[in-house]
């Protein structure tokens, strides 16, 4: 039996998807505001998936914008342990 995803797990989802839809954007600003809108007072989750999204293509000319965008997000407490992990393919983290 399948207990289904938490808010919260969605809600991470969602916030991740975000990112991922736009990540060749020249024009970054519209996606990290779009990421705080869904968040709601959940920037944490926001903090987490930039932390995780900076760590996995920080070195990637081609994601650069979002990068350099999420990088303030990024330098946080929240996501400073974020950014050693990425997302499997199967949506738990991985240590890096």
């Amino acid at each position: 039996m399948s207990r289904g995803l938490t808010p919260e797990q969605y809600l991470s989802i969602r916030i991740d998807a975000t990112f991922s839809r736009s990540a060749f954007t020249k024009d970054p600003g519209p996606v990290v505001a779009a990421a705080l809108e869904l968040a709601g007072d959940r920037s944490d989750l926001v903090e987490e998936a930039a932390g995780r999204w900076v760590g996995y293509h920080e070195d990637s000319a081609a994601h650069a914008p979002l990068v350099n965008a999420l990088r303030p997000y990024a330098a946080s407490a929240t996501a400073a342990e974020a950014r050693h992990r990425r997302r499997s393919h199967h949506g738990g983290d991985v240590e890096r």
